[in-house]
């Protein structure tokens, strides 16, 4: 059920991109609401580690290169959309 919420919302988005579907003023602010979004999910991410101790407990078990690719990943991505964001604002 995820995975088809996921696929379903992320072709939704696509396709409203590509018809043109939203309001230049929208388009213009979403990536400032993209990023309020991500640093929101970070935030979220980060309260959840910290519910479970068994999590901060175990981290050393985990090890550095798991935490390591987790920020590494929600970084990347969010500094990958602004990028792209913004190539696409050039165009």
């Amino acid at each position: 059920m995820d995975l088809a919420l996921f696929a379903i919302t992320l072709l939704s988005g696509i396709i409203i991109g590509k018809r043109k579907l939203l309001p230049e003023r929208i388009i213009d602010k979403s990536d400032k609401l993209l990023n309020i979004v991500i640093y929101t999910l970070i935030l979220l991410i980060g309260i959840e580690i910290g519910n479970y101790r068994e999590v901060l407990t175990s981290l050393g078990n985990i090890g550095i290169k798991s935490v390591t690719i987790a920020l590494l990943s929600t970084i990347l991505s969010a500094h990958f959309t602004k990028m792209l964001y913004e190539r696409r604002k050039r165009n």
